[in-house]
């Protein structure tokens, strides 16, 4: 089921390990490109490995692939955790009640595709499909101190930092509610 397009990146909603083709997962899930991830979600080297990793994503919250719109190649994929929020809001000067969640994100793109914009165009389109939903009060992303890419692309789409513990700092994007 397609979340959303962007100009170059069609993201889907991956609901079984059989939605992608495994044999691409250690092109995909290298060294480099999980260094900074967890340890359980470390390189995949072959096929069992790569249907137990997408298995335990999946059971971690929603898991979308990210692929390329000219080629139809799987390039990436993007985390959500979506969490209930009872917020109380004023409307109007009228204080109503809101169901809103707050999303946890997190995501990974191949090599290949790293500095080319791929990532940006991601989490752009990201926040753009959030503010029309107006369902969710914010976006949250924990990033590895050294991994000042996805901070400045964080950054550059208008999360801010709102916490930093250890060697994570914690960026968010606060949608602006009427």
């Amino acid at each position: 089921m397609k979340l959303y397009n962007t100009d170059r990146l069609n993201v889907c909603q991956v609901t079984n390990p059989s939605d992608i083709s495994v044999a691409v997962l250690p092109g995909i899930l290298t060294a480099s490109v999980t260094k900074e991830l967890p340890a359980h979600w470390q390189p995949v080297m072959d096929q069992q490995s790569s249907l137990n990793w997408i298995a335990e994503r999946l059971s971690e919250g929603k898991l979308y692939s990210v692929n390329e719109l000219a080629s139809g190649c799987l390039i990436g994929f993007l985390f959500l955790h979506e969490l209930s929020i009872n917020e109380e809001l004023d409307f109007k000067s009228r204080n109503l009640s809101k169901n809103l969640s707050q999303v946890h994100i997190g995501y990974l793109l191949s090599e290949n595709y790293w500095r080319r914009g791929f990532a940006s165009e991601l989490i752009d389109g990201l926040v753009k499909f959030y503010q029309q939903s107006n369902k969710v009060l914010r976006l949250v992303g924990g990033v590895e101190r050294a991994n000042v890419g996805s901070s400045k692309i964080l950054e550059k789409s208008g999360f801010k930092i709102f916490e930093s513990r250890d060697e994570t700092v914690f960026y968010h994007y606060q949608f602006e509610r009427l």
